[in-house]
């Protein structure tokens, strides 16, 4: 790599269960990434659990736990950087995170963000001097944090949008533990979260982890052999499953027959479980928390479908992002019932949306600003809880 360049940026996902860096050139090139998991877990596994933490007075001690997550992370993408370019000086910094991460961030109150009608405290972009967040470790950078639509749908999907072409219609999934999405006809863009909860993303499943090195991210099932394989980030030792491999799994016990559609498995393993590889075991209670995040998102694509008034078919493209939209098999998606059959030919996983916005606006800020804004103004949000068809489709996509 070159060092004809005179400073660097950094791209962060603020993630609820992973936070993902990357070190990017002028150009937008990036030169060293890592992901991480988020230590507030320790705080509950999902945002509606971190939110309740904070209101019992646990604020500070969450922003203490993310910023130092953060200066870890930081210090650790420097040194993966080639040697050459580890002198040059870190001038700008983009974070896009959902509401209630930003909030415990910045050690806003989250009381609004607990009851309804679940108020922000601030969904307002903010430009900071990066000694604010990382210390000594980042004294000198400028740090933009993205702005977010409302409670539940946040900077880390205004990101993600930023990145799409609005000449035709789309919808934007992110297989986070929000579950958030967004729906464009060309004239309305319809936002929502719906309660996935963090299954995809290795919370409470026995055998779950984050997307980092050792997760196993791919299975197969070999139909002439009836053998399984799979493969693990960076062909580390497996430590257990992450999000696309647990749904690969899920498929695979579903097509070799030893999972039933009601997600029951065959009496050989309904006890202890399916045991892919050593201390890596799929039990029955991870299948049914893995039901109810799958049916969640299922049903709030076809709420979102319902509301626009459009039948699958009129969807030019479904965008999956989330550490799940680089490895998800479309295969997969639709034999356990994420989306609707007819949209097998519109998915296409986009990988880390959130973050690839957030290097999109270190490298032309203007433009970035120019998009998020438009996409402020035409965001109209839906609220799934409220909306009569949501938990009858809901129990309808139990089924795989």
């Amino acid at each position: 790599m070159s060092t004809n360049q005179h400073s660097l940026s950094v791209a962060i996902d603020l993630g609820t269960t992973t936070l993902v860096f990357a070190c990017i050139n002028a150009s937008g090139d990036i030169l060293a990434q890592i992901s991480m998991p988020n230590s507030q877990r320790r705080f509950g596994v999902d945002v509606i659990t971190r939110i309740l933490s904070s209101n019992k007075g646990k604020n500070l001690l969450l922003q203490n736990a993310i910023r130092a997550d953060l200066q870890k992370g930081v210090a650790l993408l420097k040194e993966k950087l080639p040697k050459d370019l580890r002198h040059l000086p870190i001038e700008k910094v983009c974070i896009a995170g959902n509401t209630t991460m930003i909030h415990l961030l910045m050690n806003y109150s989250c009381a609004g963000l607990g009851t309804y009608p679940y108020t922000p405290q601030s969904l307002k972009a903010l430009t900071l001097n990066s000694a604010q967040i990382f210390g000594a470790v980042l004294s000198d950078a400028t740090v933009y944090i993205f702005p977010g639509i409302s409670a539940f749908v946040g900077g880390d999907i205004v990101a993600g949008l930023t990145g799409l072409n609005f000449d035709e219609a789309f919808l934007l999934t992110d297989l986070g533990t929000n579950g958030e999405m967004a729906l464009w006809d060309r004239e309305h863009l319809y936002v929502c979260s719906s309660p996935a909860g963090p299954a995809f993303e290795g919370g409470h499943i026995h055998c779950g982890v984050p997307g980092i090195p050792g997760a196993i991210y791919h299975v197969d099932y070999r139909e002439a052999t009836k053998t399984f394989s799979f493969e693990t980030i960076e062909d580390a030792t497996p430590t257990g499953l992450c999000g696309t491999g647990l749904l690969d799994l899920l498929a695979a016990l579903r097509q070799s027959g030893f999972m039933d559609k009601t997600g029951l498995l065959s009496t050989d393993y309904f006890t202890n479980g399916f045991l892919l590889c050593e201390n890596v075991a799929l039990l029955q209670d991870d299948i049914r928390e893995l039901q109810m995040a799958k049916a969640a998102i299922a049903a709030g694509v076809l709420v979102l479908l319902t509301v626009a008034g459009l039948s699958p078919d009129m969807i030019s493209n479904v965008y999956v992002s989330g550490n799940i939209g680089d490895n998800l098999k479309v295969d997969t998606a639709i034999t356990v019932g994420l989306f609707p059959d007819e949209l097998k030919n519109a998915i296409h996983g986009i990988g880390n949306s959130s973050l690839k916005g957030a290097i999109a606006y270190l490298v032309s800020p203007n433009e970035t600003l120019e998009r998020t804004q438009k996409i402020l103004e035409k965001a109209e949000e839906l609220y799934l809880s409220q909306n009569p068809d949501f938990n009858r489709i809901y129990i309808e996509q139990m089924n795989f």
